[in-house]
C-alpha cells in the first residue's frame, strides 16, 4: 500500500513539474512575442529565456505556433470541464450558458486578458496561426458536441448537439472582444446570459 501510495505520489510530483516547465516556456514565449513580434522570435529564443534546452521545448510544443494553440486550446478545455460538470437536469442551452460562465469567471484574470490581446494579435499577422487556431477550434466543437451527447446518455452527437455547440462561435467571440476590449469582467456573466436569451429569441419561433 505504502508503495502504491509513493508511486502515485511521485507520478503526482512529475505531473507538477512537467506543467510548470510548460508554463514556464508559454510565459517565455508570449513575453517575447509581445517584445520582439511573433515571426523575430526563434525557438532558441524562447528556450534560452525558459532556461531549457531547444529539444525540451520541441517535448512540450510542435512550433512556435503550438504555444498560440495552447492558449485558445486552455479555455476550451476548461469549457468542457465545466459543461461535463454541469447537473444532469439541466436543458443544453441551459447547460452551455452555465458552463460559459464557470469558465470565464474560472480564467478572469488580468493576466489572461493580456493573453487574449496578444493572441489576437498574433492571429490578425500570422495567416498560418489564424488556420491553425481555426483547426483547433473546429476539432473543440466536436468535443462540446460530443460532451452534450454524453450527457442525455447518447454515444453518438445529433444535429442538435452541433448546431447547440455552433451557438457558441460568435457568442464566445463576442465576449472576447468584449474582454480585450477592456470591458468590465465582472459584467461578462450578465452578457453571456444576454446572448443566451437573444439565441432563445430567435430560435422560439
Amino acid at each position: 500500500m505504502d508503495q502504491t501510495v509513493s508511486a502515485s505520489a511521485a507520478r503526482t510530483l512529475r505531473e507538477r513539474q512537467k506543467e510548470a516547465v510548460r508554463r514556464d516556456l508559454r510565459v517565455a514565449a508570449l513575453g517575447l512575442f509581445r517584445e520582439l513580434g511573433f515571426a523575430a522570435t526563434t525557438v532558441d529564443d524562447i528556450a534560452r529565456h525558459a532556461g531549457v534546452s531547444r529539444s525540451t521545448f520541441f517535448r512540450y510544443f510542435g512550433s512556435k505556433t503550438a504555444v498560440v494553440v495552447d492558449v485558445t486550446d486552455e479555455s476550451m478545455t476548461v469549457f468542457i470541464r465545466c459543461l461535463a460538470e454541469r447537473p444532469p437536469t439541466e436543458k443544453p442551452m441551459e447547460a452551455l450558458e452555465n458552463a460559459l460562465i464557470g469558465m470565464t469567471e474560472a480564467m478572469r484574470t488580468d493576466e489572461r486578458r493580456d493573453e487574449l490581446l496578444l493572441i489576437r494579435e498574433v492571429a490578425s499577422t500570422e495567416p498560418a496561426v489564424a488556420a491553425d487556431i481555426e483547426t483547433r477550434s473546429v476539432h473543440r466543437h466536436t468535443e462540446v458536441a460530443q460532451c452534450l451527447a454524453e450527457r442525455e446518455g447518447r454515444t453518438e452527437p445529433t444535429l442538435e448537439d452541433a448546431l447547440a455547440s455552433a451557438i457558441l462561435v460568435p457568442i464566445t467571440e463576442h465576449i472576447g472582444e468584449s474582454w480585450a476590449a477592456g470591458g468590465d469582467a465582472e459584467g461578462v456573466a450578465e452578457l453571456i446570459r444576454s446572448h443566451f436569451q437573444t439565441v432563445r429569441r430567435l430560435t422560439a419561433g
